[in-house]
């Protein structure tokens, strides 16, 4: 069974539109990594490059997965991209899709945080986050085929391509929608919530070029009512009641702010922490810390669905 995946899919690969050397598996891209890292390390690496780690819709993808990682590694598991809300039983995907289908190993307890799967059987359990195992990303191609699926639909090719490597998608700029349905709309802009602590400059970047739906800005925060929004939202989003997450207000040094839209200040929110050149909101209150280029945060990027911004390459 497992060789007839192996070939079924590999014939797929072939036409669909994922990055060379990775798999096409249904509706979705998977790289497998060549390196041991731990759960949170591996969705970081994951969401860096533009990717989510590796969410699972079907049995044929777990089956495939398992051979293709047992191949290329050796490996008796590797990482997905399941991991337990905080406080509860439930699970859930890095990309925030709930779990329609699951596949753990029923003779194993579901005690811990996060998911790995085995390259023996395809069967999941939760393991201690300490761990170190190979780990695989996906990422939606730039179209897809998924032929597997009992409610197939056609090929289609989006009409709107970003000028990057990122994974495509159809958009529809006339609705007011957001790009990614994972995205939260707030008086008319989208917002998309980034689980993964980076330095400011790197925040910036990640949402610049590596968001995987479209380019991005650093959130934009023009009034009290976003402001509240987003810090109600990173309560759930980033499955905590404390910290901060980045916002896109800077300065160099004895210069004014500046939003990185290039919009004007206008609304602000400072609350006691002022000296350094670098933004952030507090989950708990709302209220805007500054911190300098070495502290790492949780990020918020924001763009305009109806004329999303582009940027040159590197």
């Amino acid at each position: 069974m497992l060789r007839f995946i192996l070939a079924l899919s590999l014939i797929h690969s072939v036409i669909g539109q994922c990055n060379p050397n990775d798999k096409l598996i249904g509706d979705l891209c998977y790289t497998v990594s060549t390196s041991k890292q731990t759960p949170e390390e591996s969705e970081g690496i994951c969401l860096v490059s533009g990717r989510y780690l590796a969410v699972i819709h079907t049995s044929i993808q777990a089956n495939f997965l398992a051979t293709l990682v047992k191949a290329q590694t050796g490996a008796d598991k590797f990482w997905i991209g399941l991991h337990r809300v905080s406080g509860t039983s439930n699970f859930r995907w890095t990309d925030g899709t709930p779990m329609t289908w699951s596949n753990f190993d029923s003779s194993l307890p579901k005690d811990e945080h996060y998911v790995a799967e085995s390259t023996s059987n395809g069967k999941w359990q939760t393991v201690d986050e300490a761990h170190e195992f190979y780990y695989v990303c996906s990422y939606t191609p730039k179209y897809s085929t998924p032929v597997y699926k009992s409610t197939a639909r056609p090929t289609t090719v989006p009409p709107t391509t970003v000028p990057t490597t990122r994974p495509q998608v159809t958009r529809s700029p006339t609705t007011g929608k957001c790009l990614d349905n994972q995205d939260i709309e707030i008086q008319g802009g989208c917002y998309k919530f980034v689980p993964l602590k980076l330095t400011f400059e790197d925040a910036r970047n990640w949402c610049h070029y590596r968001n995987p739906v479209t380019a991005s800005y650093l959130a934009y925060v023009p009034n009290q009512t976003v402001d509240k929004s987003l810090a109600a939202y990173a309560r759930s989003e980033f499955e905590t009641d404390d910290g901060n997450f980045w916002i896109g207000l800077s300065r160099s040094s004895g210069s004014s702010w500046k939003w990185d839209n290039g919009l004007p200040v206008g609304f602000t929110n400072f609350g006691t922490r002022t000296g350094q050149n670098y933004a952030a909101e507090s989950i708990v209150n709302g209220k805007w810390d500054t911190f300098n280029d070495e502290e790492k945060n949780f990020f918020v990027c924001s763009y305009n669905p109806a004329s999303p911004p582009t940027f040159p390459p590197f």
